[in-house]
């Protein structure tokens, strides 16, 4: 048996990531940067990674030893970064927090139970034959610790890890795109 390998199918480098709100109009392609409503986050420190995780039910009977068939029974998407340049606008995304152009960022805590607001993150980094590729979660929530650590031999970053949450059955929680015109 021969393997074929086509290296302009192999790529690796790093993405830009944007932040916007819940809804933001998509670029219409992968060449096109995104537009009003999105906010480059700058740089990045240790990369992106998105993660779909899938579970399935899988149908077992008595009469033989290995599942006739599955169904999928719960989707899961996140996408985690270390924003590398720790701003206000950096941190508030970190904190589901509104965007705002103010200098002091300070949160409440008597929001328990209040609709969190809901943001969007695009990840547009290299794909097959040095094209670039989007990768879009339309509504997501940092949904764990946020670090901030100040130290004599390292660098000041934001972790953010978000989950992508459904929106209808029409629109997609996700979608990844190599659309080149």
């Amino acid at each position: 048996m021969t393997t074929t390998v086509t290296p302009t199918n192999v790529f690796s480098g790093p993405a830009d990531v944007w932040t916007g709100n819940f809804g933001a109009t998509e670029p219409p392609n992968a060449l096109a940067a995104p537009g009003v409503g999105w906010t480059n986050s700058g740089a990045t420190a240790g990369g992106t990674t998105a993660t779909i995780a899938q579970t399935y039910f899988e149908h077992e009977v008595d009469q033989v030893d290995i599942a006739v068939g599955a169904r999928r029974t719960k989707l899961e998407i996140t996408a985690a970064t270390t924003f590398g340049e720790p701003t206000l606008a950096n941190l508030r995304r970190a904190l589901n927090q509104a965007t705002s152009a103010a200098t002091k960022l300070e949160i409440s805590g008597d929001h328990s139970n209040a609709e969190p607001n809901y943001a969007a993150i695009l990840m547009q980094g290299p794909g097959p034959n040095g094209a670039p590729r989007l990768f879009i979660v339309r509504k997501v929530l940092s949904v764990e610790n946020v670090g901030y650590a100040q130290t004599k031999d390292g660098l000041t970053v934001v972790q953010a890890t978000f989950k992508g949450f459904y929106i209808s059955p029409s629109v997609a929680p996700f979608v990844i795109d190599d659309t080149q015109a």
